[in-house]
C-alpha cells in the first residue's frame, strides 16, 4: 500500500508522462484522470490483480489494485468516514417494486387507496455494505431477459480500431464525441484521417483537450484551414461551452454519486445537449450528423442518467422525404451506435426522438472505471420511470404520455424524507363522479419549511405561495400549506390522487432518491394589463360586448403607447424611459445572461413550458460576440439615444419607426386586444375552503395603479375569467371577486383563487382546465364586464365520440416480451396530430356560422378532444377527418360572416396605422451622407486616384462591398431567407436629398449604395511602404465577420 497520497500522486504523474511518450502498442489509460477521490485511493491495498486486456497489462503492474479492492475501499470509507471531508456518497438502490393496484372506479384510476399504501410496510433502511451489495448485484445482471430487442445497429460514428484506442487510453467521452463529430460533419475527413499515434495527445480532461481536437488531429491535413474556418462558426459561446460540465458529470458518473441529482449542495447535472441532426438521402437512407454539444436546460432524465447517456435526434418537419411512420418503425428496429456505445429510442415529440444509452456495446467491453456498470437496459430504465404493469387497466397511449414528465425543464429544489411524504384526498363535489367535479384537480400542498428551502436554493427575492413542480410520479401545483407553517419543521409535501400520473411503489421508502426530489419548474407570478387573443375577442363579442367598446380600448392603448409625441416634442429622456419600460429591456437582458438551466425557475421563461423561447433568448438578447452589436431594435435605439443622437440620424429614426410599427401591428400580426384592467396568473383551489360557489379572490402582493390614478391591492366586484384556448361560448365566465381577509392574511396573493364549492370545478368550465399549472385571465374592465352575459354551460356536453376511436389495448394486455407495442406507443407523437387544422376550422366556422352554431361547437369539441387525445387514448377517425377537411379547407371566403368583430377591429386598426404612418413620414429626416463616415473613404479615394491602376482596384473593393451587403440582406443565407419575410416593412424612401446627389455628381463616385452599408460595415485604410511600393490595406467588418484586402500599386516617388 502506498505510504502516502503524495507519493502515489507523484508516481502517477511520472507514469502518465512516460506513457505519453510510448508507441501506440504501449499506450494505457492515463492516471491524470482522477477516477478516485484522495481518501479512497489511500484505502486501496497493494495486491496486484490480473489485467482485463493486454493493453492494460502495464497499467495493472504500475497501479496494482482491482475493482474488488476499490469496492472494499469504498465500504471502508463509508463505515469509517473520510478524514479529508470528501467522502463518497453512493447512490441508493433504485430498484422498482411493482404492486398491482386495483382501479379507482370513481376518479379514473388515479392512485392506490390509502389503506393499501402501507399495508405491509417494512423497515428498509440499509447499511452502506448492503447498498454496495445491491449495486454489485445490479452490475452482474444480464441484459434484460424480457425483451429480445433487434440487433440491427446503425453506425452513426464508429471505428473499431479507434474505439479500442479510445478505451485503452481513457479518452474522455466529450473528446470522443468531438472526434466523431468532425469526421462525420466534414466531407474532407474520414476515420482514416484520424492518426492513431496522435490520440495519446488527447488524454486528460475535456476542458483542456475537447476544444483542441481539430488542431491536434488534423492540423497537418490539407483542408485544415477550411475545416477550422467552419468550426469557428459552430463552436458554442463561452457561456454555453459544455467541456467543464462534462468533466464534472463524468466524475460523478464514475462513482455513481447522487450529487448530480441536485440533492447535495448547489450543483445539479444534466445540462448538456447532445444532438444528432437527421436528414434523408435521395436514396431514402437516414443520415445522422453529430452537432456540437452545448450547455442547455436540465431535466429529471438527464440528471438521473447523466447528460452523456441521453441523445436527441432532431429533424425538420419540412424534410420532404421524411415519413413519420417510416421513422418510427426504423427507430424501433434499429439502435444507433456512437463510438461503440449503443443508444435506443424510448420517447418522441413532434420533431425530436430521444435515445438512451443502454448496457449494450459494439466493439468495446464494459469499463467499470468510468461507470459503465451502472448503465441500465432499455426496459430497466422504462420501469424505473413508469412501471409497465403497475396500472394494468391504463390505456397504453395514456401510459406513454407520462414520459413527457421526465423532460420538463426543471431545477431540483428540496429532497423529502420518506416519512414526510403525505397523501391526502381530493375535494370532490358531493354526489358527483365525473372528473370536472374534482375541485382540487392537480393541486397539492407544501409546508413553509420546504418552501423556504426552495426559495433559498433558487435565490428568489421572496417566498412564493405556489410552485409548479414534478415530484415522484406526480405533477402539478404545490401550494403553501394553510397551517403547516413552522419554519423549523422538516420539509413536508402533500400529494393528491389527481396529481399522480405515474404509479411508483406505494411505500416512498422504496423510491429512488431522484423520485424524492422536488423538481421545480416555475414559481407563481402575476402580470397585469394583458393582451387577449382573437379567440377571446370573438367570445366577448358573442356574449354581448359591443365592438365599439373593444375598439375604444384599442385606440386608447395605441395612443398611450405611441412614441410619436416624444419624437415630435424632442423629449428624448421620456422616449428612452418609455422604450425601456414597455419593451421590458431589463428582463430581456436577464434572459440573455441567465443560464438556460435555471432561466425558467427564475421566472424568465414563459409560465407555460416553451423550450424554444429560452433557446431563442440566447440569440435575441445577447450582444453579437464578435462586433458587440446590440441584438434588438429596442436596445439599439436605447444605445443611440444614450450616445446623444437625435432624430436627424437616420439609423435611430429607422429603429424608432420600427418600434412604433410593432405597437400598431403586433408581434405576430394577429388581432390582439389590450385590456388595462386585467391580470394573468396561476389559478389555485381555495386552500381554506371559505369562498362560496361563483366567488374568486385576487390580491396583489404589490399594489397596482389603475386608470383613475389610485392604487389597489385586490379586485372586488363582477369580473370575467377565462383561459387559453377559449373555444366554446361558455369558456369565458362572469363571477364575483370578493374581499377575503382570511386569504389575504394567509398570504395567497399574486394568484387567482377559485372556490372549491359547487357542482363543478370553475377551472374545468374554462375550456376543461385544472389546477396543475393552468393560468387564467381575470378582467375587471368595467365597460366589458357590465355588457358581458354568461352563456349556457352545456356546450361542452355536445357529443362527438362517434368521430373518435379509442385505443383498446391496455397495459395488462401486453405480453412481457412484447417490446414493439410499448415502443410504438412511446414514439407515437411522431405521427402528426390534426390539432392545428381543427383550430383553424373552428375559427372559420365561428366567423361564418357564429360561435354557438352546432357545427362550430362540434368542431370546437373535436379540437379539445384531439388536444387531449394522446392522454385519453383516442384518435380521430380518418373518415371524420376527411369530411371536415373537405368542407372547411375549401370553404368559400366570399360567404358573408356572421361574427365580424375581428374584421371590424382590423379595419379600425388600419385607419390608426395609416394616420401614424403619415405622421412618421412627415417626421422622417432628409436622407444625407455623414461627412465623418465619408471622410476616410474620400481621402483614400483621392490617394488612389494619384496612382495609376489603384483606383480601378478600389472600385473592385466597392463592388465587393455592395455584393456582400446584398448577400447579407437578401442572399441565400440572409435572415430573410432563413427565417422568412421580415414582420415589418420599413419605408426607406423619404424626401429626396439633393446634398447626396450633388456629392455623387461632384466626385463621380458610386457612393450611395456603398454608404448605405455603413450601418453594418466599418472600414479602415492604411498606407504602408513595401519595397518602394504602396500597399492599400482595406479592413472590412461585415455582420461580425472580418475581411482584409491588400492592394499593391506601382512604384511612386
Amino acid at each position: 500500500m502506498p505510504s502516502s497520497f503524495t507519493d502515489l500522486l507523484k508516481r502517477s504523474q511520472e507514469t502518465s508522462r512516460s506513457r505519453s511518450q510510448r508507441a501506440l502498442r504501449k499506450v494505457t489509460r492515463p492516471l491524470s484522470q482522477q477516477f478516485f477521490r484522495p481518501a479512497l485511493i489511500n484505502e486501496l491495498p497493494s495486491a496486484k490483480s490480473e489485467p482485463r486486456t493486454p493493453k492494460r497489462l502495464k497499467l495493472s503492474q504500475e497501479q496494482p489494485w482491482s475493482q474488488s479492492d476499490l469496492l472494499s475501499a469504498i465500504e471502508h470509507i463509508s463505515q469509517s468516514g473520510d478524514p479529508s471531508g470528501s467522502a463518497l456518497t453512493p447512490i441508493e438502490s433504485c430498484t422498482t417494486h411493482i404492486r398491482h393496484a386495483r382501479k379507482t372506479l370513481k376518479l379514473d384510476d388515479m392512485v392506490m387507496d390509502e389503506g393499501l399504501r402501507f399495508e405491509k410496510a417494512e423497515d428498509v433502511v440499509m447499511t452502506p455494505d448492503e447498498q454496495l451489495d445491491r449495486l454489485r448485484d445490479s452490475t452482474t445482471s444480464p441484459v434484460d431477459p424480457g425483451w429480445d430487442l433487434p440487433k440491427n445497429m446503425h453506425k452513426v460514428a464508429h471505428s473499431p480500431s479507434h474505439q479500442k484506442a479510445f478505451d485503452d487510453m481513457g479518452i474522455p467521452w466529450a473528446v470522443q464525441w468531438e472526434v466523431a463529430r468532425l469526421v462525420t460533419t466534414h466531407t474532407e475527413l474520414s476515420w482514416d484521417d484520424v492518426p492513431l499515434k496522435s490520440l495519446d495527445q488527447l488524454c486528460g480532461s475535456a476542458s483542456e483537450f475537447a476544444p483542441r481536437v481539430a488542431y491536434i488531429l488534423f492540423g497537418q491535413h490539407p483542408s485544415y484551414k477550411v475545416i477550422s474556418a467552419r468550426e469557428r462558426t459552430t463552436q458554442p459561446l463561452g457561456g454555453t461551452s459544455p467541456w467543464a460540465e462534462y468533466d464534472h458529470e463524468d466524475m460523478l458518473l464514475r462513482t455513481h454519486s447522487t450529487e448530480r441529482f441536485g440533492c447535495e449542495g448547489s450543483y445539479f447535472g444534466g445540462k448538456i445537449d447532445q444532438i444528432l441532426r437527421l436528414s434523408v438521402h435521395s436514396s431514402g437512407k437516414f443520415e445522422f450528423r453529430l452537432q456540437p454539444p452545448a450547455v442547455s436546460t436540465s431535466c429529471r432524465f438527464r440528471r438521473y442518467l447523466g447528460s452523456r447517456r441521453l441523445v436527441e435526434v432532431r429533424f425538420s418537419d419540412k424534410e420532404p422525404r421524411l415519413h413519420p411512420q417510416t421513422l418510427r418503425k426504423y427507430m424501433v428496429d434499429n439502435a444507433l451506435v456512437i463510438n461503440g456505445r449503443v443508444f435506443r429510442a424510448f420517447f418522441a415529440r413532434k420533431n425530436t426522438v430521444y435515445l438512451v444509452e443502454t448496457n449494450e456495446g459494439l466493439d468495446r467491453q464494459q469499463d467499470d472505471l468510468i461507470g459503465d456498470q451502472f448503465r441500465e437496459s432499455l426496459r430497466d430504465f422504462i420501469e424505473w420511470h413508469n412501471p409497465l404493469y403497475a396500472n394494468p387497466s391504463q390505456a397504453v397511449t395514456k401510459w406513454a404520455t407520462r414520459f413527457a414528465l421526465g423532460f420538463s425543464t426543471s431545477q431540483p429544489g428540496v429532497m423529502f424524507a420518506p416519512e414526510d411524504i403525505h397523501f391526502i384526498d381530493d375535494i370532490v363535489a358531493p354526489g358527483q363522479t365525473s372528473n370536472n367535479a374534482i375541485m382540487t384537480d392537480g393541486a397539492g400542498f407544501i409546508n413553509a419549511a420546504a418552501m423556504n428551502q426552495v426559495t433559498s436554493r433558487m435565490k428568489w427575492s421572496s417566498v412564493p405561495v405556489s410552485i409548479q413542480a414534478r415530484f415522484g410520479g406526480s405533477k402539478g401545483l404545490f401550494i403553501l400549506h394553510p397551517s403547516d407553517r413552522l419554519p423549523e419543521d422538516p420539509p413536508r409535501i402533500y400529494i393528491r390522487p389527481s396529481q399522480i400520473k405515474v404509479k411508483l411503489h406505494p411505500d416512498p421508502r422504496q423510491w429512488c432518491p431522484s423520485h424524492r426530489i422536488l423538481d421545480v419548474l416555475i414559481r407563481n407570478s402575476m402580470s397585469t394589463g394583458v393582451q387577449v387573443t382573437d379567440q377571446v375577442i370573438m367570445n366577448l363579442s358573442h356574449n354581448m360586448v359591443q365592438t365599439s367598446i373593444l375598439n375604444s380600448l384599442t385606440q386608447t392603448y395605441i395612443e398611450s403607447a405611441s412614441l410619436i409625441p416624444y419624437v415630435k416634442e424632442g423629449q428624448f429622456v421620456q422616449l428612452w424611459d418609455t422604450i425601456f419600460t414597455r419593451s421590458k429591456v431589463q428582463e430581456a437582458v436577464l434572459k440573455g445572461l441567465t443560464p438556460e438551466s435555471i432561466a425558467r425557475a427564475q421566472g424568465l421563461g414563459s409560465i407555460k413550458e416553451n423550450e424554444q423561447e429560452l433557446l431563442d433568448a440566447k440569440f435575441s438578447y445577447q450582444h453579437d460576440p464578435h462586433s458587440g452589436h446590440p441584438p434588438s431594435y429596442e436596445m439599439q435605439a436605447l444605445g443611440l439615444l444614450q450616445s446623444g443622437f437625435d432624430m436627424k440620424f437616420m439609423p435611430l429614426f429607422n429603429r424608432i419607426e420600427s418600434l412604433q410599427k410593432s405597437i400598431l401591428f403586433g408581434i405576430d400580426e394577429k388581432c390582439h386586444l389590450h385590456i388595462p384592467h386585467s391580470a394573468c396568473a396561476f389559478i389555485i383551489p381555495d386552500p381554506l375552503g371559505i369562498l362560496e360557489a361563483g366567488e374568486v379572490f385576487c390580491g396583489f402582493n404589490r399594489p397596482i395603479r389603475v386608470n383613475s390614478g389610485s392604487d389597489i391591492s385586490l379586485v372586488t366586484g363582477p369580473v370575467l375569467v377565462t383561459r387559453n384556448p377559449c373555444i366554446l361560448p361558455s369558456d369565458v365566465r362572469k363571477v364575483i371577486a370578493v374581499e377575503c381577509p382570511e386569504l389575504w392574511t394567509a398570504g395567497y396573493t399574486d394568484v387567482i383563487v377559485f372556490s372549491v364549492k359547487g357542482k363543478h370545478s370553475l377551472a374545468s368550465m374554462l375550456g376543461g382546465g385544472d389546477y396543475d399549472g393552468d393560468t387564467a385571465i381575470l378582467v375587471w374592465e368595467e365597460d366589458i364586464v357590465n355588457q358581458f352575459t354568461n352563456s349556457a354551460t352545456d356546450y361542452a356536453d355536445v357529443d362527438v365520440s362517434v368521430d373518435f376511436v379509442s385505443s383498446p389495448k391496455r397495459m395488462g394486455d401486453i405480453p412481457p416480451d412484447d417490446f414493439r407495442t410499448v415502443l410504438d406507443a412511446l414514439l407515437s407523437q411522431l405521427i402528426p396530430n390534426p390539432i392545428g387544422m381543427y383550430g383553424n376550422w373552428h375559427a372559420t366556422a365561428a366567423k361564418v356560422l357564429g360561435l354557438d352554431h352546432i357545427e362550430t361547437v362540434q368542431l370546437g369539441n373535436r379540437f379539445t378532444t384531439c388536444l387531449d387525445g394522446p392522454k385519453s387514448g383516442v384518435a380521430i377517425l380518418p373518415q371524420s377527418l376527411g369530411r371536415d377537411s373537405k368542407k372547411w379547407n375549401n370553404f368559400d371566403p366570399r360567404i358573408p360572416s356572421k361574427l365580424t368583430v375581428i374584421e371590424d377591429l382590423k379595419y379600425a386598426l388600419d385607419l390608426y396605422r395609416k394616420e401614424c404612418e403619415e405622421e412618421m413620414v412627415a417626421l422622417r429626416p432628409y436622407a444625407r451622407l455623414d461627412d465623418d463616415l465619408l471622410q476616410p473613404y474620400l481621402r483614400e479615394r483621392d490617394l488612389c486616384s494619384r496612382v495609376p491602376g489603384l483606383k480601378e482596384e478600389l472600385d473592385q473593393i466597392v463592388e465587393f462591398v455592395d455584393k456582400m451587403r446584398f448577400e447579407f440582406n437578401h442572399g441565400e443565407f440572409s435572415l430573410g431567407k432563413r427565417h422568412g419575410k421580415a414582420r415589418f416593412e420599413h419605408k426607406t424612401q423619404g424626401r429626396k436629398s439633393t446634398a447626396g446627389d450633388s456629392t455623387k455628381k461632384r466626385n463621380g463616385l458610386p457612393l450611395r449604395r456603398t454608404i448605405k452599408a455603413y450601418q453594418r460595415i466599418s472600414f479602415s485604410f492604411e498606407m504602408s511602404p513595401v519595397s518602394q511600393r504602396r500597399t492599400l490595406i482595406l479592413k472590412i467588418t461585415l455582420g461580425g465577420l472580418h475581411f482584409h484586402s491588400w492592394l499593391r500599386g506601382p512604384s511612386c516617388a
